[in-house]
């Protein structure tokens, strides 16, 4: 998430998190794509835990 790029959202990987229960943090806009890169973000959080 450092540098802005253009990705069609609709050709990803199936993401284990679902954007739509995704809580964002108050500054950043609700747009589905922000809530995209929000859920791949937190999938990979979630497996460097593992």
């Amino acid at each position: 998430m450092s540098r802005m790029t253009t990705v069609r959202i609709d050709k990803r990987i199936k993401c284990a998190v679902d954007p739509k229960t995704v809580i964002l943090p108050p500054p950043v806009p609700d747009f589905h794509e922000v809530r995209s890169d929000y859920a791949l973000h937190l999938e990979d959080l979630q497996n460097i835990d593992k």
